[in-house]
C-alpha cells in the first residue's frame, strides 16, 4: 500500500495528465486499468493505493513504473549516517 507519507499525489496528478493529454477521461483510464472510477476517486482523495493499482494506471497511458538511483540517500548509506537501530532484545 502507497500511502500520503510517500506523497502519491504527484504521480496520480502526472498519470491523470497523461490520460487527459491522450484525450481519456478519469472515468475511462479507470475503465482501462480494470479498477472502478470510485476507486480512482478514493486513491485521489485518500492519498494512498495498492502499488498494483498505481501501474495498472500507468499502464493504461503508457507510462511504466521505475526506480530510480536516491543519489543524497546513497551517499549518506556510503557516509554511514543514516540513523542504526539496536537489535532488539526480548526478557523472557
Amino acid at each position: 500500500m502507497i500511502s500520503r507519507d510517500s506523497d502519491l499525489t504527484p504521480v496520480l496528478s502526472t498519470l491523470i495528465a497523461t490520460a487527459k493529454a491522450r484525450g481519456l477521461t478519469q472515468n475511462s483510464l479507470a475503465h482501462m486499468a480494470h479498477i472502478a472510477p470510485e476507486t480512482l476517486s478514493r486513491m485521489k482523495n485518500r492519498g494512498n493505493a495498492d502499488f498494483s493499482a498505481v501501474a495498472a494506471l500507468a499502464k493504461a497511458v503508457g507510462l511504466k513504473i521505475a526506480l530510480v538511483p536516491d543519489e543524497d540517500r546513497q551517499e549518506l548509506i556510503r557516509q554511514r549516517r543514516l540513523v542504526e537501530f539496536e537489535p532488539l532484545t526480548y526478557d523472557d
